[in-house]
């Protein structure tokens, strides 16, 4: 059976190694892909890397886990997992490393995931930023899961805001005490805000 190993991401341990987290369908997974994680074996550039190792059952399932990437400074492993319980598709979650294990990958949860598949989280940059790709239906301009599209997101904020102003045409002088409805079109939440 022919092995495929895809979605490399390398990081840079304490001690200068580097540690290599990739998906494969190795004859050792517990069905279709998983994740593994691959240790250089001392700081010498030309230094190999030595066995890859399957992540436990806390990543890895009987479906597909894809796209990981381990950020230091949250002790923390993204992945997407058609596996795991989620909103449908792929989706991405959130692993800890603690005590020289990984705890349950919890759901990164909506809007981040959605009922399509959504993959491939990146590292956040200094200010929080991070992309990922979705097929997910973005109205109006795509009404349909077909394409993969990349999304960015702000990391770390307790909650998104929404700062803005309602506008009369043609005129464009502002209408205050206006009430604006949005809804989510997923899970039907609605937000009320008056501007």
């Amino acid at each position: 059976e022919k092995v495929t190993n895809v979605d490399p991401s390398a990081v840079t341990l304490d001690d200068g190694r580097q540690e290599l987290y990739f998906a494969s369908n190795r004859p050792d997974g517990v069905g279709g892909m998983d994740i593994y994680r691959a240790t250089q074996s001392s700081i010498d550039e030309v230094a190999g890397f030595g066995t890859p190792v399957r992540l436990g059952a806390a990543i890895n399932t009987a479906g597909n886990e894809i796209t990981p990437v381990f950020d230091p400074a949250r002790s923390e492993l993204v992945f997407a997992s058609d596996g795991h319980p989620g909103h449908g598709g792929y989706d991405l979650f959130r692993a800890r490393w603690t005590d020289g294990h990984y705890i349950a990958a919890d759901n990164a949860g909506l809007p981040l995931n959605s009922a399509a598949d959504d993959f491939g989280l990146s590292r956040p940059g200094a200010a929080g930023v991070a992309h990922f790709v979705s097929n997910r239906a973005a109205l109006p301009s795509k009404a349909t899961t077909t394409d993969d599209d990349i999304f960015q997101v702000s990391l770390g904020m307790t909650a998104p805001t929404l700062r803005g102003g309602v506008y009369a045409q043609p005129t464009a002088a502002p209408m205050p005490g206006v009430t604006v409805q949005l809804v989510d079109r997923e899970d039907r939440a609605a937000a009320v805000t008056t501007f």
